[in-house]
């Protein structure tokens, strides 16, 4: 006994199949560090950025007091002239972003975009790992 399907029928079923897997792709792929770097607010602690940007940074230092900006010093707050800055810093091949610190509470966010190239690197900028 064979079963049989009317090919309009198949259609319609392999285009609901095709629509529920785009949708749940839709819903569970994972934000975009820039898209997430948006919502650091001024006095959140660095343990709330983390939460935020879901992992530890790249990068994380103190620098300051010193008198004036370096030339191609890329860490660099201006209030580094008074008093001591962390400074934090979060990669991938299409975002870098920078979270300035002033006792302890967040004083400043920068999200800078790079060409990230390929396709293949924009696809990996989007995975969580």
């Amino acid at each position: 006994m064979r079963l049989t399907v009317p090919r309009k029928r198949w259609w319609l079923l392999a285009g609901a199949a095709v629509a529920v897997v785009a949708l749940a792709a839709a819903l569970t792929w994972p934000q975009s560090l820039e898209s997430r770097a948006k919502r650091i607010r001024p006095r959140m602690t660095q343990a709330e950025v983390g939460r935020v940007l879901g992992r530890p940074p790249d990068w994380s230092g103190e620098m300051g007091p010193k008198p004036a900006r370096s030339p191609g010093d890329e860490f660099w707050h201006p209030a580094m002239t008074e008093k001591p800055v962390r400074s934090q810093k979060w990669t991938t091949p299409a975002t870098v972003v920078y979270v300035w610190y002033i006792d302890g509470a967040v004083e400043s966010v920068d999200c800078v975009e790079r060409d990230s190239g390929s396709l293949w690197d924009r696809i990996r900028a989007r995975l969580p790992w």
